[in-house]
Formats: C-alpha cells, sequence, structure tokens
C-alpha cells in the first residue's frame, strides 16, 4: 500500500467566516495508476472547515471492477464505503446517512487532512470527479463549541 498525494496544494480557504464552499477535483486513475489499498490524498482540508458532503461522478467509468472508500486520515470510509468507479458515466454517488459516519452529522476538522480514497481494486483506467461541500468555520470562538 502507498500514498499518492493528487492535491494542488494548500486548502483553498474561504475569505468570509462561515462562507460555504464546494471544491470539485478531477481524479484521472490512468495517471494515478493506484493498485489496491493505495490511498489517494485528492484534496486538502484545511482547520475550521466543516465538511457536509462528499460525492463522486463518474467520467469515464473504469472498464473492470474497481471501487474505492472515500474518507480521511481518521476514518477511511467515513464519507461512503465501496464506490462503483465502474458505474455508467454521469452516475453521481453518495454516502448514506446512518452508515456511513460522516454524512450523518458532517464532520469538523481541528486540524489540516485530505479527503482520500482508498482503492479496493488494482485498476488503472477510468476518471472521476470528486466533489465537497461545506463551511468555513474562521471564528475560533465557535470551535469548541463543535
Amino acid at each position: 500500500m502507498s500514498t499518492i498525494n493528487d492535491t494542488l496544494g494548500s486548502a483553498l480557504v474561504p475569505q468570509l467566516a462561515w462562507q460555504k464552499f464546494t471544491i470539485a477535483k478531477l481524479v484521472d486513475f490512468t495517471v494515478l495508476s493506484p493498485t489496491a489499498a493505495d490511498v489517494v490524498q485528492c484534496i486538502n482540508v484545511k482547520e475550521g472547515m466543516y465538511i457536509t458532503d462528499v460525492r463522486t461522478m463518474i467520467i469515464v467509468a473504469a472498464g473492470a471492477t474497481m471501487t474505492c472508500d472515500i474518507g480521511d486520515g481518521t476514518d477511511p470510509n467515513g464519507f461512503d464505503n465501496s464506490v462503483n468507479l465502474n458505474a455508467l458515466a454521469q452516475v453521481v454517488t453518495i454516502g448514506v446517512t446512518g452508515t456511513d459516519d460522516y454524512i450523518t452529522n458532517g464532520r469538523y476538522y481541528t486540524q489540516d487532512d485530505t479527503i482520500d480514497l482508498t482503492i479496493d481494486n488494482t485498476n488503472s483506467t477510468g476518471k472521476v470527479l470528486l466533489m465537497v461541500d461545506g463551511f468555513y468555520i474562521q471564528d475560533t470562538t465557535v470551535h469548541s463549541t463543535l
């Protein structure tokens, strides 16, 4: 198992407190060539971000069995488990409330992290759009109450 860093540098931080954001990242497996159990770090998360939703949209199907879990360094499948990366193009997936821990209540980050795809099957084809929604909470007095 290896870690593949596909982030674009530091996390984008909105300039206004409590600003809602959506970050989209194209993950191209033909470039990354991940194998089973690899962790692909896709999106940087900054301390103070509250992630409410993570979705995927298939751009190009993997062409063979390929699934992944979506999470972070604490819970590898906190946002979604066993996402089918071989679904038809334009299929959108999302975690299930009550099943995927972070989808039920979101996830507040008290330190920097990354949104990761943990690859379940070796396959180096396909493309997926990873979309992350949330809020950036700049007011540090609120952090202790979340």
